[in-house]
């Protein structure tokens, strides 16, 4: 939830706002639930808790993550909230029709130096038969004025439906209604554990888009849809975050022929000494390969020559470049990869014993690479 809940940041901008003024936040949360024709039912979100939250200044942290303004407002609507949320919410319940409303002064709007900080409203759907977590909708904007009128907030329960065949998975979902979400939406695809923690997300996604069942690995993954949107408000834009609720991927790949492989840093002295237990290859997708700059690559020891198809990568904080080799000594370039999660297709199901990942600067951040 800590990588789905980054959701746009707005621009930094001055405060207009007096610190001592009196300011009310109001809107209305409404809930629409996706049906088999495509269409949406709506009605108000009655009797739920909203949470109001002021972008952090500095990283808190709540169980060894840091955390966003939106997972700390989820974590405030629990029926034990963290201690943080004292100090950083405000909590209001929906009315009959939805409708809410916060009342705060200047200063819970404003960061150091006067800045307009990044608020957000979240709100919460209870889960539908199948699903594993509720869909949640989550309104970004700052505050320019004493009263603001937010748009509607749409809770949106589009009801996924997810198939795999053996190679691929495939999400379906019913694409946002044309008016009241915001403008130009954008979709995106979130895969979690069962612990939550991430294991694959994408880009951008279309419905009904396959994706290689192979980036799940052998995990048993759970899968929402998140959509983002914009909406002009008085003397903002807020932007529009909507998570359908989250429902079990049917069965995995299984693991990669690299999982347990061993693997070494590669620094400016060249190659170290291979490591059995290597974090790249173990299948925690969490933790960091290295700590600090001093590794610009690292290389990892499939045992014997292997026909190489895919290469899959987590933590790559700039550009990758790719290598595979038999000796550790003459090197071939199988292309480069960028982002957070990111693959390299390898043509020609090329052979190699050894992949190695050079990073531009470095690999500090490289969490896992799986070779299929």
């Amino acid at each position: 939830m800590v990588a789905v809940l980054g959701a746009t940041a707005c621009g930094v901008e001055q405060s207009r706002v007096d610190a001592n003024a009196q300011v009310s936040v109001k809107g209305k949360a409404l809930s629409d639930v996706g049906t088999d024709a495509g269409a949406y039912v709506g009605s108000p979100l009655t009797g739920t808790k909203v949470a109001l939250i002021k972008e952090l200044d500095l990283s808190e942290a709540i169980g060894g993550l840091t955390i966003t303004a939106a997972t700390l407002g989820l974590a405030c609507l629990d029926s034990h909230p963290p201690a943080l949320c004292a100090s950083n919410s405000h909590l209001a319940t929906t009315e009959g029709d939805g409708s809410f409303s916060f009342s705060v002064v200047g200063r819970d709007t404003q960061g150091s130096l006067g800045v307009a900080s990044t608020m957000e409203v979240v709100v919460r759907a209870a889960r539908h038969l199948g699903e594993t977590a509720g869909a949640v909708g989550i309104a970004e904007f700052t505050v320019q004025t004493t009263s603001l009128q937010l748009p509607d907030l749409h809770v949106w329960q589009p009801g996924l439906r997810v198939e795999t065949n053996g190679k691929s998975v495939q999400v379906r979902w019913p694409v946002l209604p044309s008016s009241g979400y915001g403008s130009r939406p954008r979709y995106s695809l979130d895969f979690d554990d069962s612990q939550g923690k991430v294991v694959w997300t994408t880009g951008s996604a279309q419905s009904d888009a396959p994706l290689d069942l192979r980036l799940l690995e052998d995990v048993n993954s759970f899968v929402r849809v998140v959509a983002r949107a914009s909406n002009p408000a008085s003397g903002t834009t807020v932007d529009f975050t909507y998570l359908s609720g989250s429902v079990k991927v049917p069965g995995n790949a299984g693991a990669p022929v690299s999982r347990g492989a061993a693997c070494a840093a590669v620094t400016v002295s060249g190659i170290g000494p291979f490591n059995a237990a290597c974090s790249l290859t173990n299948g925690d997708f969490t933790k960091s390969f290295v700590s600090g700059a001093s590794s610009t690559g690292a290389v990892i020891d499939l045992g014997t020559d292997r026909a190489v198809s895919l290469v899959v990568v987590r933590g790559c904080s700039a550009q990758c470049r790719i290598s595979l080799s038999g000796d550790l000594t003459a090197w071939s370039d199988a292309g480069s990869v960028t982002g957070e999660y990111a693959t390299a297709p390898i043509t020609l199901n090329r052979s190699a014993r050894y992949i190695r990942l050079s990073g531009t600067p470095n690999v500090a951040l490289l969490r896992q690479v799986s070779i299929w």
